[in-house]
């Protein structure tokens, strides 16, 4: 019948082999079809092996595993993530050229679970970062050429892609005398911190301080400019506690920012180093400031996921997809509870003050001029004198040193310096002091002059004392002979001793350093110092005191970092209340270690008393106390603070005196009857001399308004709080200089004719009503001090603010206070009627200074209410950690030019995120497609354009345009296929994405060219019986894809758990169909230009991962370590319903093979050894097959002497065959004789045998006689398995047979 020639390139599983192609293969392995390499496009290779590419740094101890491989192309490197169980996780990275990889990267800041990672980079300033996430930790992030020294980088807040908003900074005012102008002045600020780290990324902008004013701003009882231009700095200052360590490491750099309350707009101020944010920045809001964007003030934090399943980088921004947010429901309640203070004496001063620098004996001034205007010579003068004082050192060198002393009091060795004992050299003691602040209050009796409130103040403060607690210290001697030894102090305290002395403008203060006490000392000396071992100071490591001895202070005082020697004094602090009868909703807040807060857990309202419910000491200020108790917190939630509705009840209010109370004169007016009450207001405005001829705190009518008296004086001028005497207001009525329309009361001068007054509803209150105000007895006169109040109307939205401060979660159960109310509690003039003058033509008006509520802080600007509070929260209803499996969400954009890494920035108050099609299942792969993001879900793949929109037309074509949506309208692809929860299952390789869907059985491709089912090329009954072992093995299964580019060329690694699987799948891209298996299988590829490697899951024996460069070792076969064959299997079925005899085959290769050849029902082997080489060709005939084999039985044993057996019957003239195999019968069975065969007869009855001697007497033997003739190969088709053994390249171009028709086949039907 001919020649059949078989041109095998490709696989063919699927079908039946009497229909397989010529150039299909029902087998391959180790195969390449080589794809236009050395002109010989097409041929069939076996594949090079694979060579070792060790790690230079050797992964730390313990089971180490390869998570992931990433591959930048625009600097040609190649990644590798290796896991360790230990923690110590570790990043290596290979180069064009370099043949092993260099550890960059050990940290154990760096969060890795066992479990595939997701990878993607992005270069900014020239530094490349890689970002990644495992499904299980944090997204994290790291430099690759951050050029810092392994384990030393990142730390825990570098290697997080969340960053931490830092806590609000510490506020104080001071007065700088050397300024002439005060652009503070009547303004209230808030103040916020943003870090800059190391890598370029920015935080969110920080909680804001407390809104913060200065007193002549707050108290405007002093109209003078020399009052005005006090208080005109402000120090802004970050400690450790806020900074946390990284603070000049990952931590370069702080930006400051300030909000303008009034109109609620954030200004950036600058940025600053660690040291002078350590000393102190000033602000005095004299330059031009730059608005800070809204998207950027807006944002309370960043959104970053706690956990994301997949991730990308497109469109320059960082992409998450099937992510975890927020935090289950705990159950939270407090105890609310209303502290009300005493009410502040009107003339307590506080004197305020900073020590210099550099030296801290250099006297230190308090102006205490303002308090001039106090002394009256009758009433004490309660004064309050606070220094604060910055950390730092005290040095004392030589002489100067310290006396150590032990507990009983003897001096300990050679530390004192005494009058009888020459100072020592090489001697010094340093302490390290933490900040502190000295308070010294005081009431000092009457004092007529000024001079004389000086002398008692100096007097009161001379003589006291400050203890300062120490963090640290040491002490270090040395006479270059007998002993050296350096002592350490872990904490302790010092004490300073304060004098003073009176000046003509105030007093003089000096500090200075007496004693201290240390304890926790430890010490390193020399062996032969007998007081002193290598680690402790013997017998005194507990407790150490020493004494400083008379020496020039300045020199122990050079390094200890104090503030500014400005100093002033000033009447003592206004502050913040709640306010009186309203209803305060607080709520409290929950954070983790990263800043991400829960949503507002309410713990209740509370109402504060009016003044006339509170006792005689609770008439100041009121704070709020809350004791919380909270249990089933999530154990990621670390600390707390508070957050504040404001009032539920008051919406405006105005407090201030009334001047008197009139009723209009009906006679006299040409209107209705009035029964109201019309209270004057020319205290407060309408008039020339009212408050508001200057102020701006004047009355608007809203209708529903109501006035409550607060107090007034009774007839001893003792002040009374009555209780509920309120009045409804009906109108405002400004009465002109030509009216003429009150009852007259007395002598009626034109100044209480005219002016604003309140209409209000006579409510007949006794001593306040129509009737006693007719008869002259009325009690409105009498320093009156009201308040006009709007209530709130409807229900308006809970919006929280934070409360400064923030507590650990461990302080949870104790008591916490709340001091940052709805209300200014402010000291202000209050013009009160004193009478008529004896001149009888004018009515007195004396101001009183008295503290009263106000929601301005500044009474010159009507406009200076502004919102109190911090960042805004919310209550999440039904609150609980959500998996928001199909939604992505992103990063702000990383600007070309920028050296600011934006992709930490998530910004959720930008609606940063989208929500896609649930019920195709999670996101566990996104894939940057540049104009796009592909989706792969679990049961679906969809593309999303970034930036840009899809339209369509009438027609159903499709076009992009631009858009500002980041994330557009998902587009399903037309297949139904995903990659179930398999974070390894997708590749993309030049344009193309691939992706492996075990519970569908298939791998299918998606490009811009449309969808293909690649398993349904030839190989669907392989993934599909492969994909159903992998479900069913209840150990798991694990799918990884690789890239050989310089054989373009796609590896599937469909593997069960443990990794037993022994193959892998390999695509040619260029034919579009797979080609061959390949013996190896890896956990992870990756790509490096042409070069490929492999890398294998390790048993969790064994210390390091197996990593493989593919493609590399002349050793063909060889792969990690292994030798395997190169074999391909094909068909000859040539016109295949004819049966034919297969006589020879020939195989066009450049090796001899073996050959293994099988129809239905027959089967033959070829050794290689049968092949000759004809013209280029190794021919071979095709061996019959074997025939059934027939045993021939010898009878019973006789007896044995080996090598000799006797039979019982004649044996000679049997037809057996020589060096036959001998087999003996048991249980009527025939069952071999290992190794025993016939080598001769050796007479009629006996026979010699190899090997007798397992042979007994009785034993009945037969023995396995050739077979008969077998048959022909014949067939309708023939399988032939071609073997190459061989290390060496090799080619194979075709395979043939020769066959004849089969005469036992009747092809006519005959």
């Amino acid at each position: 019948m001919g020649i059949n020639t078989l041109t095998p390139r490709y696989l063919n599983l699927d079908n039946d082999s009497r229909i397989v192609a010529p150039q299909e293969m029902i087998d391959a392995l180790n195969i390449r079809v080589s794809a236009n390499q050395d002109g010989n496009q097409g041929v069939i290779k076996n594949i090079k092996g694979s060579t070792a590419a060790p790690y230079d740094v050797t992964p730390f101890l313990g089971e180490n595993q390869v998570v992931g491989t990433y591959e930048h192309e625009g600097t040609n490197r190649l990644f590798v993530f290796v896991w360790n169980s230990n923690g110590h996780h570790s990043i290596y990275k290979i180069g064009q050229g370099e043949s092993s990889f260099t550890m960059i990267i050990r940290s154990q800041q760096i969060l890795m679970a066992n479990s595939p990672l997701h990878i993607d980079a992005m270069m900014v300033s020239g530094k490349l970062f890689l970002y990644f996430t495992d499904g299980v930790n944090e997204p994290q992030k790291v430099n690759v050429d951050s050029g810092v020294a392994i384990n030393s980088y990142p730390s825990f807040s570098e290697s997080m892609v969340m960053k931490k908003a830092p806590d609000a900074p510490q506020v104080t005012w001071y007065n700088d005398t050397s300024r002439t102008t005060n652009e503070l002045y009547g303004k209230s600020f808030q103040f916020a911190v943003q870090y800059v780290y190391r890598d370029g990324e920015v935080s969110a902008i920080g909680e804001y301080s407390a809104n913060t004013v200065g007193l002549n701003t707050l108290s405007a009882t002093d109209p003078s400019e020399t009052y005005k231009n006090q208080y005109n700095k402000i120090t802004l200052e970050i400690g450790t506690g806020t900074l946390g360590s990284g603070f000049g490491t990952s931590i370069l750099e702080v930006r400051l920012f300030f909000r303008d309350v009034s109109t609620n707009t954030m200004f950036y101020i600058g940025e600053y180093t660690s040291t002078e944010l350590f000393n102190g920045v000033d602000f005095f809001n004299d330059e031009s400031y730059s608005v800070v964007s809204d998207s950027e003030f807006n944002k309370i934090q960043d959104a970053v996921p706690k956990v994301a399943q997949a991730q990308t980088i497109s469109s320059n921004r960082l992409f998450y997809g099937n992510y975890k947010e927020g935090f289950d429901k705990a159950n939270v309640s407090a105890v609310l509870s209303p502290v009300y203070g005493d009410k502040p004496e009107n003339n307590l001063l506080k004197v305020e003050s900073s020590i210099p620098a550099a030296d801290i004996t250099a006297k230190v001034s308090l102006n205490t001029e303002e308090m001039q205007g106090l002394l009256n010579g009758t009433d004490g003068i309660p004064t309050l004198v606070a220094f604060k004082f910055r950390r730092g050192t005290i040095h004392s060198f030589e002489e100067r040193a310290m006396d150590l002393v032990k507990p009983s009091g003897s001096t300990f060795k050679s530390f004192t310096v005494s009058s009888s004992e020459a100072a020592e050299p090489n001697r010094y003691t340093s302490l390290s002091v933490q900040g502190t602040e000295y308070t010294h209050q005081v009431t000092l009796g009457a004092t007529a002059s000024y001079s004389a409130y000086n002398t008692a103040l100096a007097s009161s403060i001379d003589g006291t004392s400050i203890v300062c607690d120490l963090y640290a210290g040491s002490a270090w001697f040395n006479d270059n002979s007998n002993y050296s030894w350096k002592a350490n102090f872990e904490e302790g305290t010092v004490t300073l001793d304060v004098n003073a002395v009176a000046t003509s403008t105030g007093v003089d203060i000096t500090f200075t350093p007496s004693s201290f006490i240390v304890s926790g000392t430890t010490a390193t000396g020399k062996a032969n110092v007998v007081l002193i071992t290598q680690t402790v100071i013997r017998d005194y490591s507990s407790t150490l005191s020493g004494v400083f001895g008379a020496t020039d202070a300045e020199n122990i005082w050079s390094l200890f970092n104090l503030i500014s020697n400005q100093s002033s004094a000033s009447t003592t602090d206004s502050e913040r209340t709640f306010k009186n009868g309203d209803n305060h909703s607080f709520g409290v807040v929950f954070e983790d270690s990263l800043g991400r807060a829960t949503g507002v857990y309410e713990i209740g309202s509370l109402a504060v008393s009016q003044l006339a419910d509170r006792t005689a000491t609770q008439k100041g200020r009121v704070s709020v106390e809350s004791t919380l108790t909270a249990t089933g917190l999530d154990s990621s939630l670390l600390r707390y603070f508070y957050v504040y509705n404001g009032g539920s009840v008051v919406e405006d209010y105005t407090q201030y005196s009334a001047a008197e109370a009139f009723v209009i004169d009906n006679s006299k007016v040409d209107e209705a009857a009035d029964s109201s009450i019309l209270v004057a207001l020319r205290t407060l405005q309408g008039t020339p001399d009212s408050y508001c001829a200057t102020e701006q705190i004047d009355y608007t009518f809203t209708e529903g308004d109501e006035l409550r008296i607060l107090s007034y004086i009774d007839e001893d001028g003792v002040r009374l709080y009555p209780n509920n005497l309120v009045f409804e207001v009906e109108a405002l009525r400004s009465v002109t200089e030509d009216e003429d329309i009150l009852l007259d009361v007395g002598t009626m001068h034109d100044e209480r004719r005219y002016g604003d007054f309140l209409v209000l509803k006579n409510e007949n209150q006794a001593d306040f009503g129509r009737t006693e105000i007719i008869g002259g007895t009325d009690l409105w006169k009498r320093h009156v001090v009201f308040e006009i109040l709007t209530k709130k109307k409807g229900n308006a939205t809970k919006i929280y603010r934070a409360v400064s401060g923030k507590y650990d979660v461990t302080a949870i159960g104790t008591t916490d206070s709340i001091t940052e109310g709805n209300a200014w509690y402010k000291r202000r003039n209050v013009l009160m009627p004193t009478g008529l003058t004896s001149g009888g033509n004018a009515w007195s008006l004396t101001p009183e200074s008295m503290y009263l509520e106000s929601n301005q802080y500044y009474d010159r600007d009507r406009n200076s209410v502004g919102q109190l509070g911090g960042k805004p929260y919310a209550v999440i209803n039904n609150e609980q950690e959500q998996e928001r499996i199909s939604s992505v969400t992103y990063s702000d954009a990383q600007l070309a030019d920028s050296a600011q890494n934006n992709l930490s920035s998530f910004n959720n108050s930008l609606a940063n995120f989208a929500d896609y099609e649930m019920n195709y299942g999670g996101i566990y792969g996104l894939v940057d497609s540049s104009d796009s993001i592909t989706l792969l879900q679990s049961d679906k793949v969809s593309r999303v354009p970034t930036s840009r929109n899809i339209l369509s037309t009438g027609s159903g074509s499709q076009f992009v345009t631009q858009s500002t949506d980041i994330l557009g309208l998902q587009q399903h692809y037309p297949v139904n296929a995903g990659i179930n929860d398999d974070r390894t299952a997708f590749l993309k390789s030049n344009g193309v994405i691939y992706i492996v869907d075990v519970t569908r059985a298939k791998i299918v491709s998606f490009s811009s060219q449309g969808v293909k089912i690649l398993s349904d090329n030839g190989i669907s009954s392989y993934v599909e019986s492969t994909c159903s072992s992998m479900l069913a093995d209840a150990d798991g299964y694990f799918v990884s894809i690789g890239q050989d580019r310089l054989n373009n060329e796609i590896i599937f690694s469909l593997q069960n758990m443990p990794l037993t699987n022994t193959k892998s799948l390999i695509l040619s891209v260029g034919l579009d169909k797979f080609t061959t298996f390949v013996n190896y299988t890896s956990s992870y590829y990756g790509a490096l230009g042409l070069r490929s490697f492999g890398f294998r899951k390790t048993a969790s024996s064994e210390e390091i991962p197996v990593g493989q460069e593919l493609g590399v070792n002349a050793v063909h076969g060889n792969f990690f370590g292994n030798q395997y064959d190169a074999t391909i299997t094909s068909v000859f079925n040539s016109n295949p319903t004819s049966r034919k005899v297969f006589n020879s085959i020939g195989v066009d290769a450049t090796q001899s093979p073996s050959a293994a050849l099988s129809t239905i029902d027959q089967e033959v082997a070829i050794p290689a050894g049968a092949f000759a080489l004809k013209e280029g060709v190794y021919y071979s005939s095709v061996p019959r097959e074997e025939g059934t084999s027939q045993f021939i039985s010898l009878g019973e044993v006789a007896s044995e002497a080996d090598p000799s057996i006797t039979f019982v019957n004649k044996v000679n003239r049997l037809p057996f065959r020589m060096g036959g195999d001998v087999y003996k019968l048991v249980g009527g069975t025939l069952t071999s004789l290992a190794g025993v065969t016939v080598d001769s007869v050796s007479s009629a009855r006996v026979l010699t045998v190899t090997n007798g001697g397992s042979v007994t007497a009785g034993d009945t033997l037969a023995v396995k006689g050739e077979a008969v003739d077998g048959d022909p190969l014949r067939g309708a088709y023939a399988e032939v398995k071609v073997v190459f053994d061989t290390t060496s390249a090799l080619e194979l171009f075709a395979l043939s047979a020769h066959t004849s028709e089969s005469g036992l086949h009747n092809n006519s039907q005959q």
